[in-house]
């Protein structure tokens, strides 16, 4: 059993509740489309992504600050980055207290009536985090969501038997408010889609940052075209479209950033953490 299967049953939530949900709301299933193509990514439309969740730290004076995406699993949960929810110092879970989750929300700077505000009941990191594997964690909500046309949960890939060598070539889609070109976290909600690449071409793109890190709990994909997630972007999902709907195969961990111009370095790989292990 792994990490995701096991914390949702401890929980007390039904798996098969995931995936079934009413006449009017499936999971992974959206009410809205795509927008034309935009520089480094896609330009999204309200309810594009309505599994897409932001995560926010509460700031003195009431103030906000936006910390990571996540992904909506059912009425009360969401899956994001573990870095994103601990202290980075201890590796300890963050006060439940701090976060703020935005459901439904577009634009960073504008809460509409789309959006629905939670606060965090329970956080769970993977009892084996670290940055660089098992980097997954879930918010519990105190207040279940009502789905909406933009609030609807993805789909968990329930293939347990699906071996991560059979997405080598597929294109996953990732989404998040992320820092642009320009070095500034974008208010509109951006997408991209990316290639997973095998575990031979990862290492061979950065020998040193991936020789020793890759295994069956992460996986690597990009195109090395200028198109990258950045930070800001971590904790979101990377989706692909199964058939008839879209599932959740990866969280967004990290991206290498130059350490001269402290900006991605998309001439390498950006790795998931791989929600099945």
């Amino acid at each position: 059993m792994n990490f995701l299967t096991g914390l949702i049953i401890s929980t007390g939530l039904v798996i098969l509740r995931l995936n079934v949900l009413s006449a009017s709301y499936q999971c992974g299933t959206r009410k809205h489309g795509f927008l034309p193509l935009l520089y480094r990514g896609w330009k999204v439309e309200e309810g594009q992504w309505p599994w897409h969740v932001a995560i926010f730290f509460k700031q003195p004076l009431e103030t906000l600050k936006y910390q990571c995406g996540g992904s909506l699993l059912s009425e009360k949960h969401i899956l994001t980055a573990g870095h994103c929810v601990v202290n980075r110092k201890t590796s300890a879970p963050r006060p439940k207290e701090i976060f703020e989750l935005h459901l439904g929300q577009h634009n960073l700077s504008e809460v509409t009536d789309l959006v629905q505000i939670r606060d965090v009941s329970k956080v769970h990191v993977h009892p084996e985090y670290s940055t660089l594997r098992n980097d997954i964690a879930m918010l519990v909500m105190r207040l279940a969501v009502a789905y909406t046309d933009y609030v609807i949960p993805i789909c968990i890939d329930q293939k347990v038997d699906r071996d991560l060598r059979n997405l080598e070539g597929d294109r996953g889609w990732i989404t998040g408010w992320g820092v642009t070109e320009s070095g500034n976290v974008s208010d509109v909600l951006w997408t991209a889609s990316l290639s997973v690449v095998s575990y031979l071409s990862c290492t061979k793109n950065d020998p040193v940052l991936f020789g020793n890190l890759l295994n069956e709990t992460v996986f690597c994909a990009g195109d090395l075209n200028g198109t990258s997630p950045g930070p800001g972007d971590s904790g979101g999902g990377m989706y692909f479209y199964d058939g008839d709907r879209w599932v959740l195969r990866g969280v967004v961990s990290f991206a290498k950033v130059d350490p001269v111009t402290k900006q991605v370095d998309t001439s390498k790989y950006a790795v998931f953490a791989n929600v099945q292990r």
